[in-house]
């Protein structure tokens, strides 16, 4: 299954306008990521090696392309897994810009239930 949650965080190390951030995170059950592998999945042309056996095309383009957009708003990203089997989280996030607090708290959690797992 996957689960994608979006959240307000707080960095009090950061000036204020800055310090306000959106932090959505994409987990999954799938295969996972190898810890070799994520230092590089963000680089051109990088694909995880065993990527393949769940979506056969691609090009490596995909994340690094996404991480170049994120990067051109002053946010970030990045992937973690607990390794093969274990599933995989991607998190993004983007500064709000706000100079205070938001007034309200936002938290939203969706699940997705479908089988990721590589068809044999």
């Amino acid at each position: 299954g996957v689960t994608v949650e979006a959240k307000k965080t707080v960095d009090m190390n950061r000036p204020a306008p800055e310090r306000y951030r959106a932090r959505v995170e994409v987990r999954d059950t799938g295969i996972g990521i190898k810890k070799e592998e994520q230092a590089n999945l963000f680089k051109k042309f990088v694909r995880a090696g065993e990527g393949s056996k769940v979506n056969v095309v691609g090009t490596g383009l995909g994340l690094y392309v996404v991480r170049k957009m994120i990067e051109a708003h002053k946010g970030r990203i990045w992937a973690e897994s607990a390794g093969e089997g274990r599933g995989s989280s991607f998190i993004i996030e983007l500064p709000l810009n706000l100079p205070h607090p938001p007034e309200k708290e936002f938290v939203k959690r969706v699940v997705m239930e479908k089988d990721l797992s590589p068809k044999t």
